[in-house]
């Protein structure tokens, strides 16, 4: 049954599950049963607000500003914003536990993750772009394959190929092994084992031995040296000097 009550304000009820009033300069508009409840409310001071069950909305306003508010409780609440468009979009989502924003392509999005444990922000095909994570203890930086951790107890790179370039010094490491080069000198480790070039000059240790080659070979001992080979060749185009207190040749 409908009432209404009238005397400088006004009240009007819908049997007992709906009221209208108006007092004050304030108009109000309520919805309830046994279970939850809602309302609407318009004041004179340039507001609304509006509440169902766990949600609010409210839009305020004043001569030199204005601001919108939304929110939920409970431990499932959640906040969602979305502009959906072709091909592209972008949205929020906040609820307790954690806050995500995204925009762009629905199969190369940018992403922002937030949540007590890590920060996440990505862009670029899931598994394939780039993403840095942070949290109390670490920073990672994600690239495709490539990643690089940093931690209080150091910096762990994991990747197919590193390579540090600096003018003329330059330093590559994959799973082939390692180069190194400054201007004309060389180092190469790789399973075979270990090659050294200086301009000529080339030294190699491999698992069968060793070998040089280069325009001059000098050799000094200040004690003894010995050598001991089943075949022994020492050849010299121009000049082969040794110097030694003790030389032993077997």
């Amino acid at each position: 049954m409908a009432t209404w009550e009238s005397a400088n304000d006004t009240q009007y009820f819908l049997g007992t599950e709906v009221q209208i009033s108006a007092l004050n300069g304030v108009v109000y508009i309520q919805s309830h049963n046994a279970l939850s409840g809602g309302y609407i409310k318009f004041e004179a001071d340039q507001s609304i607000s509006q509440s169902v069950g766990q949600a609010s909305l409210g839009l305020f306003s004043d001569m030199e500003s204005g601001s919108i508010t939304l929110g939920t409780s409970g431990p499932t609440g959640m906040i969602y914003l979305a502009t959906p468009g072709e091909g592209m979009g972008s949205g929020a989502l906040l609820t307790p536990v954690g806050l995500s924003l995204f925009s762009g392509a629905a199969e190369a999005p940018a992403n922002i993750n937030m949540n007590a444990e890590k920060l996440e922000l990505s862009i670029g095909p899931p598994g394939a772009g780039s993403m840095i994570t942070m949290t109390d203890e670490s920073i990672t930086f994600k690239v495709g394959e490539v990643v690089i951790s940093i931690t209080p107890e150091g910096i762990v790179s994991t990747s197919p190929t590193v390579e540090v370039n600096c003018e003329d010094t330059n330093i590559s490491i994959s799973a082939e092994g390692i180069n190194e080069q400054v201007a004309e000198v060389t180092r190469e480790m790789n399973v075979e084992g270990h090659n050294f070039t200086a301009a000529e000059t080339e030294f190699n240790v491999g698992v069968e031995g060793f070998v040089s080659e280069g325009p001059v070979k000098a050799s000094e001992t200040e004690a003894a040296e010995g050598q001991n080979s089943t075949i022994h060749a020492n050849i010299a185009d121009a000049m082969d000097t040794r110097l030694a207190a003790i030389l032993v040749t077997a």
